[in-house]
């Protein structure tokens, strides 16, 4: 599989603008060979969002964007697309990612840890995922997909039990942290054994 990973800088709110550099990007990546084009989280709204969140309409948008301009750039490809944002869950609103292909989304993948520090604050409009993320088959792999860089610290939930077979697996989580130079990941560690 080939893996394409998009570093983007989202404007806070910009649902359309946000969406026009997804399709770039991913367009790009399929037309080089990608299988699986992977986005950050909050790629498509930006963030911080605090108060828009409140809104029906703005919730409503990010459905339209996800379900009619997103999702169909898959339909007559065979490179998948793996989007962050904030959606509906059995009437919960998550942060997370949403699997996109042949032309419609997939599966989502909510947020297990949400940030508590400033300026995200994410508790406040968010709901966690009821468990840890799981692994899937996706061709010779097994995969899981765990959202949010928090979920990769020592003891957190949302990293999912070793699985039993030796197959080969890749964990994928999608953040959207600032990456800083000579910076260590505090979150490297705990993903080793799984």
């Amino acid at each position: 599989m080939l893996f394409a990973l998009a570093q983007l800088n989202p404007a806070a709110g910009a649902l359309q603008q946000n969406a026009a550099g997804i399709r770039r990007f991913y367009e790009k990546a399929r037309a080089r060979g990608a299988d699986l084009v992977i986005f950050p989280e909050m790629a498509l709204t930006g963030t911080p969002l605090h108060d828009l969140l409140h809104y029906g309409d703005f919730l409503a948008e990010i459905d339209t964007v996800t379900g009619r301009k997103l999702a169909p750039l898959t339909a007559s490809s065979a490179a998948a697309l793996l989007v962050g944002t904030p959606f509906q869950r059995e009437g919960r609103l998550c942060n997370g990612v949403l699997l996109m292909e042949r032309g419609r989304i997939t599966a989502c993948y909510p947020k297990t840890v949400l940030e508590k520090r400033a300026p995200f604050e994410e508790e406040r409009y968010f709901s966690p995922a009821a468990g840890p993320g799981r692994w899937e088959p996706r061709g010779k792999l097994a995969l899981s997909i765990v959202p949010g860089e928090s979920a990769l610290s020592a003891g957190a939930a949302g990293l999912p039990p070793r699985p039993r077979s030796p197959e080969r697996r890749l964990l994928i989580n999608p953040a959207a942290s600032p990456y800083s130079l000579g910076r260590r990941n505090p979150g490297a560690h705990p993903c080793g054994d799984r």
